[in-house]
């Protein structure tokens, strides 16, 4: 009998379910989730220029410092991939719209779509404009510093270590953050 009665609640429900919901609630929510998304990629974003402008300085030094051309050149390449950094969140950065009352909702939430989108691509291209360009530096300045055997293999692993989990870092926040 139960199960006569599910197929006649079933059979008898309107094909259009109305939802309902109240407009500024929804506002309240979504301007709260779109803040502690933001306020994340300032922090992000905070964080990642004052180590490139460590390294800068670091490396500056490093080339100045250090006799052996190979070292002085690579140490250059730091120092440019992290400029090059730099570059890449503030570029970002220019997509972000400050809330402008005077524009529809529909254009605010495409506005903060694109900048959203430019976001996701900087986390999903990690490899290509942060990794890559500091590996190279990095192959290049070791290279050029004649460590022992022993110091290179445990340095080299390391180094190599740490690219791969700022790679998979950044591709997890792209799933759980941007994608849904």
């Amino acid at each position: 009998m139960l199960e006569q009665e599910l197929k006649n609640i079933w059979q008898n429900s309107p094909q259009k379910e109305i939802v309902k919901f109240e407009k500024s609630k929804l506002l309240i929510d979504l301007n709260h989730d779109i803040n502690k998304f933001e306020k994340s990629i300032k922090n992000r974003d905070r964080r990642e220029i004052v180590a490139a402008i460590i390294v800068i300085i670091v490396f500056i030094y490093y080339a100045y410092s250090y006799s052996h051309l190979l070292a002085k050149i690579g140490a250059i390449i730091i120092c440019l991939a992290s400029v090059f950094i730099i570059y890449q969140l503030k570029k970002v950065q220019k997509f972000k719209k400050p809330v402008d009352l005077t524009l529809s909702m529909k254009k605010q939430l495409i506005e903060t779509r694109i900048y959203i989108t430019k976001e996701m691509k900087l986390s999903d291209n990690i490899l290509y404009w942060y990794i890559l360009p500091l590996s190279l530096g990095m192959v290049v300045f070791i290279m050029g510093l004649n460590m022992s055997l022993n110091r290179l293999l445990i340095n080299i692993p390391i180094f190599i270590l740490i690219n791969i989990g700022a790679y998979i870092l950044n591709k997890q926040t792209v799933k759980k953050k941007f994608l849904p």
